[in-house]
């Protein structure tokens, strides 16, 4: 809704600016009643003292809550060092610092970054091995991997050699990927004979060693590298630093290896064909990722949360220690297995791609939830229910084609959610204007990722078909609208937007649909903890502020409110999402969506896709929504159809 507005309060002894605001109705007033003890408390009473009041202005209106947020940081960074604001402000981190302008910074001056990269030569890797094979490389622990793992294409690395110096300059053409994956030429690093092979001892689990491709540029031989203190020289002994504010630094890299960093920056756009060729392939390659990370991850965090939906937070530190549970706890033999949440995402993709194959050879579209509705039955087959076929107006219901219905391990009842059940087996498709029930389970948006993979290209669209699918099954509009927000939010990250702007965009969609306050009220107060635990962790307690993920409103806001605060940290995450007394299970297979497409299948830890009973239909599934359609109009793709039936 577009009631915020931005204002200003004014000094009426000499007309400066000390204080801006945004808010809503009666927000600009608050100040004068307050009794905090800070700087613009102390201002106004000074003017109040003097028998004066200070001025108040709105000087922006009709803005809905991101658009303000934005004004007043921008109004404060123009004028920051005259005003009383305590806060930076909610875009603190999109705003170049003050002191900074003499500098040029990623992210501002150019869109990559140069970094300081620690060699970290010993016993379990060479200089001589980084640079043969191009890569450098990290592990052993997390806090070691993760800065590693954060470097992005087309970033600059300044590597230096403990005890010599800085020994070459260098830009990344691919992400870090787990050591055992990392392939030179099409094979394995080990296959090669490396100088040091220790490099390979920590190469599973969390603290697996993560491997960052390298195009190296300009390097210089040990031999020639003096020891020498360089006081004027930045180093560290951290294994990544950002070389933004060591201007002396980047002069020296500059003189020492005679390159243009500040032009490499620059000009990150891989003209070089070579590089073109290697990158492009990558880029793609990370995208198919994205995709399929986001319905496995679901996959996972729905098998972490399943053994412990129905108990309380204290029932689960009881049976599973402290930290609650860490790992698959469902069967003796370590696997996990996803529940009714996952087998419903799976038939919710089915339906948009049957409805997507339908569109590209008939050149009809429109039918996606009708389509979408009878993979709901072939669903409810599955789980050897009943329809009440004579009911069943709405598609063309088929319980023999299409590949999920081969898959027999899809044919297990996994606690499915009564609403669900109920709904369907009345063969009656529910909708906005003839609700099925008053249901708001969270049923509607534990599966509805798919519907935001698909339609990334609009997220108004995405909004309002999941809202449709939703409504299937679920006729309570804090129901259908959570899954609308879902796929909004599916649909930016698909397209690489962050996770805080694809919630305000996703917000600004929300309150155009009547009856959206109940949803409202749960995503702010996500959004709230989020900036209170800033820099903090989360528990528990945070958690169950919002609810206990029942509804479908509870579990978005949980969910969403999980991936934002650890939206770098698959694992933290997901396990923050199902530790609560709640519907663990729902909170888990959402969380892990968003995060499964956020950061790609390499930052999910490799014991939780290895151990996923079944993990190759979601892996599956999740390219097949990336790829979306083989047909064409005048040319069928025969294994696509047999797969995706256009009906």
């Amino acid at each position: 809704m577009e009631n915020y507005y931005v204002y200003v309060y004014i000094d009426p002894r000499n007309y400066e600016e000390f204080y801006y605001g945004k808010g809503k109705w009666n927000r600009k007033e608050d100040h004068l009643k307050s009794s905090d003890d800070n700087e613009k408390t102390k201002i106004i009473k000074g003017i109040q003292n003097e028998g004066l009041e200070p001025i108040i202005k709105v000087i922006a209106r009709g803005l809905t809550e991101h658009d303000a947020f934005l004004v007043e940081k921008t109004l404060i960074w123009k004028l920051g060092k005259s005003l009383t604001n305590i806060s930076a402000g909610y875009f603190a981190d999109k705003f170049r610092p003050h002191n900074k302008l003499h500098l040029n910074l990623s992210g501002f001056d150019y869109e990559k970054g140069i970094y300081f990269i620690n060699v970290g030569e010993g016993k379990h890797r060479c200089w001589e091995d980084c640079l043969t094979y191009s890569f450098i490389s990290s592990g052993g622990a997390k806090k070691y991997s993760d800065p590693f793992r954060k470097l992005e294409i087309g970033d600059v690395v300044a590597a230096y050699l403990n005890k010599h110096g800085y020994i070459g300059i260098g830009k990344v053409i691919e992400k870090a990927v787990p050591i055992n994956e990392f392939r030179v030429d099409h094979k394995p690093l080990n296959d090669y004979p490396l100088k040091e092979p220790n490099i390979f001892q920590n190469s599973v689990g969390e603290n697996s060693e993560f491997v960052v491709r390298i195009n190296w540029l300009k390097t210089v031989d040990r031999n020639s590298l003096k020891e020498r203190k360089q006081p004027k020289h930045f180093i560290s002994r951290l294994v990544k630093a950002s070389l933004d504010n060591q201007p002396e630094t980047i002069r020296f890299l500059e003189k020492e290896f005679e390159i243009d960093l500040h032009e490499l920056l620059v000009n990150s756009n891989y003209a070089d064909p070579i590089i073109s060729a290697i990158i492009k392939p990558m880029e793609l390659e990370i995208s198919k990722n994205n995709y399929i990370g986001c319905i496995l991850g679901g996959a996972i965090g729905d098998a972490l949360g399943a053994p412990i939906e129905f108990l309380s937070y204290e029932q689960i530190q009881s049976k599973y220690g402290k930290a609650g549970v860490t790992d698959y706890v469902e069967h003796e033999n370590g696997n996990g297995e996803f529940t009714d949440d996952t087998q419903m995402t799976l038939f919710t993709a089915e339906g948009l791609l049957r409805a997507w194959h339908r569109s590209v050879l008939k050149g009809i579209g429109g039918a996606q939830t009708a389509i979408t509705f009878q993979s709901y039955l072939r669903w409810l087959y599955t789980q050897g229910v009943k329809v009440n076929i004579t009911n069943v107006n709405n598609g063309v219901y088929d319980i023999e084609h299409g590949w999920l219905l081969k898959r027999k391990e899809l044919f297990v009842r996994r606690e499915p959610g009564n609403t669900c059940i109920s709904a369907l087996q009345s063969g009656i498709a529910g909708s906005i204007e003839l609700p099925i029930n008053e249901s708001k389970g969270c049923g509607t948006v534990m599966r509805i990722a798919p519907v935001g993979l698909v339609y990334k290209h609009d997220r108004e669209i995405a909004f309002r078909e999941a809202v449709y699918i939703s409504a299937l099954t679920h006729g309570h509009p804090s129901g259908y609208l959570s899954g609308g927000f879902l796929a909004s939010v599916i649909a930016d990250l698909a397209n690489r937007v962050d996770i805080q702007s694809a919630i305000f965009n996703a917000k600004n969609i929300l309150i155009s649909w009547e009856n959206h306050s109940e949803v409202l009220r749960v995503i702010d107060l996500a959004l709230e903890l989020h900036e209170n635990y800033k820099n903090k962790d989360l528990t528990n307690k945070e958690i169950e502020k919002i609810g206990s993920g029942w509804t479908a409103e509870e579990a978005l806001a949980i969910s969403l409110l999980c991936a934002l605060h650890y939206q770098h940290n698959f694992e933290k995450g997901v396990l923050l999402s199902v530790n609560h007394s709640g519907d663990s299970d729902s909170t888990g297979a959402i969380t892990g969506n968003i995060l499964g497409l956020i950061l790609g299948t390499d930052c999910i830890p490799p014991k939780w896709k290895e151990k996923l009973l079944y993990h190759d239909i979601v892996e599956e599934m999740g390219l097949d929504l990336f790829i979306g359609c083989k047909s064409y109009t005048n040319d069928i793709d025969h294994e696509w159809l047999e797969k995706y039936p256009e009906f």
